[in-house]
């Protein structure tokens, strides 16, 4: 990634009118209560990270348990109100001399014209049904690529009940950097952990991993890939016993080994994490926050995570909070007089607030 991103600012997302959250350092958390804004503001930064991927602002609900884009014929929840009259505008501040990169998502209700590879001519998609999305992306160059998606009832040729699809015309953005998510709700597939831990392997660094998820399982000593029924599937060896699947040794354990391996898929990028105490006992918070700031800062990975723990953001604090502004940073997400903002705490104020429990989350 070209710098860090430094500032956020976001319009007409979900609830959000506008909001704008400064700094944020290498590890990021954000607070607040329930409603109050905090996922969306890691979506935001998915789409910000993901500007040739117009589809995934169709089907970013089904993350929240609703409809899945390609079988729902209404304007995304990802639009303010469902007011598709407002586009979506998303822009970030780097930390290398304040470059700037924006996204614009907007609704057109119009038929979908896409180019042909071939002819350069622009042919009506027959089958194409309502609205399309548009995604608009400046990056720090100023220049400007544009992306589009639309939902697909059913492929052509096939049954009017064959299942419904969101098709995408790509823009080639060059030097896009990668974004990992991790859901509050979904886990991540046991393959995929599997390959970012071969990631680790091949490049001598899975002994990072390791050192994190010890935090957990101080006896682990060792992570490994064994094929079961022809899937490859993670296996710790706890002590000096035969290896087990990761997800046996605890909930809280298979969370964080995805958080650690999810580091490495994210190299150069963002890691967006919902929820990060998910699973965790608050005594592990603080070597784990020692422990992913090392991973983080060997991967150049910029972390953002969203947490409702208070014992959380101290441990981050106690663990970060001498490293700098550049490294840690905690921001609260509340509505207030309808409109949501963030209020920003450096580390003296999360200090007093330890002291006199003060409400920070």
């Amino acid at each position: 990634m070209d710098g860090m991103i430094t500032e956020l600012t976001v319009s007409n997302f979900r609830h959000i009118e506008r909001l704008a959250v400064s700094p944020l350092g290498r590890i990021t958390l954000i607070g607040g209560r329930n409603g109050a804004g905090k996922t969306a503001l890691l979506e935001a930064l998915w789409l910000l990270g993901t500007p040739n991927s117009p589809g995934l602002a169709m089907s970013l609900d089904a993350f929240r348990g609703g409809h899945d884009g390609a079988n729902s014929p209404t304007v995304p929840g990802v639009f303010r109100n469902f007011d598709a009259r407002k586009p979506i505008r998303i822009s970030a501040k780097s930390s290398l001399g304040g470059a700037h990169r924006a996204v614009k998502i907007a609704v057109k209700d119009e038929p979908v014209a896409v180019r042909l590879a071939q002819s350069g001519e622009l042919e009506i998609v027959e089958g194409a049904d309502g609205f399309h999305i548009v995604s608009a992306f400046e990056n720090e160059k100023g220049e400007k690529y544009v992306s589009r998606a639309w939902r697909t009832p059913h492929p052509l040729g096939s049954e009017p009940k064959a299942a419904a699809r969101i098709s995408e015309e790509k823009a080639r953005i060059p030097n896009v950097f990668p974004v990992g998510f991790m859901s509050a709700r979904r886990r991540d597939a046991t393959e995929r952990v599997s390959a970012n831990l071969g990631k680790l392997q091949l490049a001598g660094k899975e002994k990072r991993a390791v050192d994190f998820l010890r935090n957990l399982e101080p006896s682990l000593t060792a992570l490994t890939v064994i094929a079961i029924g022809g899937a490859p599937v993670v296996h710790a060896y706890i002590g000096d016993n035969l290896p087990i699947p990761a997800n046996l040794v605890g909930e809280g354990f298979s969370r964080m080994l995805e958080l650690a391996v999810g580091v490495a898929q994210a190299e150069g990028g963002l890691l967006l994490v919902d929820e990060i105490e998910n699973g965790l006992h608050y005594s592990a918070h603080k070597g784990i926050f020692s422990t992913l700031f090392e991973l983080a800062v060997e991967f150049d990975v910029q972390v953002v995570a969203t947490t409702h723990s208070r014992e959380c953001v101290i441990a981050a604090r106690e663990a970060l909070g001498s490293k700098g502004a550049d490294d840690f940073a905690y921001h609260r997400i509340a509505r207030r007089d309808g409109k949501v903002r963030a209020f920003s705490f450096d580390s003296e104020m999360i200090d007093v607030a330890a002291d006199f429990k003060m409400e920070i989350r």
